[in-house]
């Protein structure tokens, strides 16, 4: 591994690989220790290869030793490196923070011009790895512990009812001499049992439907996650869960066998017992519960549906059809270099669009929705001095037609051009945010603004361009400046071009599927060392985008869809053993002149009293825990009316189909029989 000798100046050059790199290019060759490597044109030696389970901090495969003799070490206006340190036992954060506070203080005294605006904020690493996804993982993690206790709720509601039928068994078994600790263990295994059974069938589920969510899962909460699989814990934590859930929820039905009085219950003849008119009140009790369950997770999973919804509509401000993009790295550029490595670039882009089927080629700094970008603070020609962090913008740093390449419209003035481009002309287009919030009046076009407080010089502003989003279609539209490369200082550009990797973005007449390969031997046929990495469609990384709030809605919708049927089966069950026991008295009604629909609406209308308690307890319950989930929302809001109005029309329609099966079946009781009925 990298030691402090590798830090030092005039250092031999080494390198770590990831453990995924070693395995995918070299194959897991041990010997690959100590070899050379050829990297970006410079020569390394491999001195180690991290472990498997080390998950970087993104998505790094690779480790060189950042060294003085490195330009942008010299430069306190580069402010990009990610600082890690390892606390001392006895240091907590809030100390390592106001120990740091207290160092950038003094270097805001010792450096106003580049330190003015900038502090120190010192997070957990582990907090910070799963800070995009904590929020959803805790809804989901609500969702999954209301359907499991769903689930119990409908095992306990079954077994009671099991219970309530097997009086006499438990009866007869006690008067045969089975004591009451016998019959309680009886049931318990049975319940048991059942949870096991249940537990192996739900791991079975979980193995075949882990891999197809992996694979709608963002690239982000995989990369935080680290690798994901039904491990043992998994397995040891479904079999503790089981068993507690098989032993509680079974512990209900075990204690009322306790109770029983055989005298009474092997006198008992037809009619409903007092014992199973409690187990029916308490069995309602619990379909209450179960519907309000339903309506949380249902009003949940629709919001999160609707917000997915809200965001396909959202239009990216370009069109990604047909436009593939690629990255370039330039190592090791000197300032002597900055002019024909520049030359080169317009020249790949020559010959790229030279290729049948390509349309325009252009490159950019930092893709859209790649979740980078370079910003900083501007000024306005005539106007007054801007305060610090008052007037910032986003740095769209590209080459001439970039804007047409994407299809970004031109609202006012015009595009940069290649004139623009190969002389180095010092103009800029800015985006239509940037126009209405700093030039309210409409006067932008021959305007010129500075850029990080003037060393690229004035940019006089040629053309206004339609919002493109550049973090996600959630983001609203950042005030943004485009502008040519080449409008930068050679001596900024020998520090910037090491760093920030370029991408070509080329539109073609089709797809792309066989594109790839030409365009990268154009760009080889000018610098056949040039790296050239992430080929991709800009089409994907829209979708990639759309990853984790698509796996939210899909997870909560599935949540909600087993909430419904759960409530769906627990108000049958309840239905069916209320109209089991009511048999008797159905018969009365029926002998004493009652229609069919007279039964038939009796039913229903102890169903629809359990259902409406259900509705209005799970809307209270819906508007105070989906508040919880307005960060996760977009374009609509967490007490949306909609969203509400049809969820509980939803519920409601399943719960009344729910109770109707019984209440027919309860109809078709014949008189006679009923009355017979023990």
């Amino acid at each position: 591994m990298l030691s402090g000798d590798d830090f030092k100046p005039r250092a031999a050059r080494v390198v770590v690989l990831s453990y995924g790199l070693w395995q995918r290019i070299f194959g897991a060759d041990s010997s690959i220790v100590g070899k050379s490597l050829t990297l970006s044109g410079q020569v390394y030696t491999v001195v180690g290869i991290t472990s498997r389970d080390f998950v970087p901090l993104h998505n790094e495969e690779l480790w060189t030793p950042l060294t003085p003799a490195n330009p942008t070490m010299h430069d306190r206006g580069s402010h990009w490196l990610d600082v890690i340190g390892r606390l001392k036992p006895d240091v907590s954060l809030a100390t390592a923070g106001a120990d740091l506070d207290t160092i950038a203080g003094r270097l805001r005294r010792q450096y106003p011009d580049t330190n003015s605006t900038r502090g120190v904020r010192v997070d957990s690493l582990e907090e910070l790895r799963v800070s995009n996804v904590r929020p959803a993982l805790l809804i989901l993690l609500a969702a999954v512990g209301f359907v499991l206790l769903m689930a119990c709720v409908n095992v306990a509601n079954l077994l009671l009812a099991r219970g309530s039928a097997r009086r006499k068994e438990m009866a007869v078994r006690a008067a045969l001499g089975a004591g009451r600790g016998r019959l309680v263990r009886q049931l318990l295994t049975e319940s048991v049992t059942l949870a096991v059974v249940g537990a192996t069938l739900g791991l079975g589920l979980a193995c075949v439907g882990t891999p197809a969510l992996l694979a709608i899962a963002s690239e982000d909460m995989l990369h935080s996650a680290g690798p994901i699989h039904i491990g043992g814990r998994v397995l040891l934590f479904t079999a503790a869960l089981s068993l507690v859930t098989g032993l509680l929820f079974g512990l209900v039905p075990a204690l009322q066998s306790r109770r029983v009085d055989l005298h009474h219950v092997l006198e008992e003849t037809g009619g409903r017992s007092g014992l199973a008119g409690a187990v029916s009140r308490f069995g309602s009790s619990l379909v209450v519960f179960e519907i309000a369950s339903a309506m949380v997770l249902l009003t949940g999973g629709g919001l999160m549906i609707r917000s997915f919804a809200s965001l396909l509509r959202v239009a990216p401000g370009f069109d990604p059809h047909n436009v593939l993009s690629m990255q370039l790295y330039m190592p090791n550029t000197t300032t002597a270099e900055v002019p024909a490595r520049l030359a080169s670039i317009r020249e790949m882009l020559h010959r790229i669009q030279g290729l049948p089927g390509v349309i325009s080629a252009s490159s950019v700094v930092y893709l859209p929705f790649s979740r980078n970008n370079i910003n900083g603070d501007f000024g306005i020609a005539d106007g007054p001095a801007p305060k610090p962090e008052e007037q910032t913008a986003e740095m769209r740093i590209v080459s001439a037609g970039y804007l047409s390449t994407m299809r970004v419209p031109i609202l006012r003035g015009r595009d940069l051009s290649d004139d623009d481009d190969a002389s180095g002309a010092h103009v800029a287009v800015i985006n239509r945010a940037l126009a209405d919030r700093y030039f309210p009046k409409g006067e932008a076009i021959g305007q010129s603004v500075s850029l990080w407080d003037g060393p690229y010089r004035w940019l006089r502003i040629v053309g206004i361009a339609a919002d493109e989003r550049q973090f996600g279609l959630a983001e609203p539209p950042r005030a943004s400046v485009y502008f040519c490369m080449s409008a930068m200082k050679v001596t900024d550009l020998s520090q910037f071009l090491p760093m920030s990797p370029l991408s070509f973005v080329v539109r073609t007449a089709t797809a792309q599927a066989n594109s790839a390969k030409p365009i990268v031997a154009a760009i080889h046929s000018i610098d056949a060392d040039m790296p050239v990495s992430e080929i991709l469609e800009i089409e994907n990384l829209i979708s990639e985008s759309l990853a984790q709030p698509r796996l939210e809605s899909t997870l909560l919708g599935i949540f909600a869809a087993l909430a419904v049927v759960l409530a769906a089966v627990g108000l049958y069950s309840v239905m069916a053993y209320i109209v089991t026991q009511s048999t008797h008295e159905i018969g009365i009604r029926m002998a004493l002149g009652a229609q069919q629909k007279d039964v038939l609406s009796w039913i229903l209308i102890r169903g629809t009293k359990l259902i409406s308690v259900g509705v209005v307890a799970g809307i209270c319950g819906a508007l105070g825990l989906t508040r919880l989930m307005s960060g996760l929302l977009f374009g609509v809001t967490a007490s949306d009316p909609v969203t509400f109005g049809a969820v509980a029309a939803v519920l409601i329609i399943m719960a009344l189909a729910a109770c109707y099966i019984p209440a027919r079946r309860a109809t078709r009781v014949d008189s006679i029989v009923a009355l017979r009925y023990e």
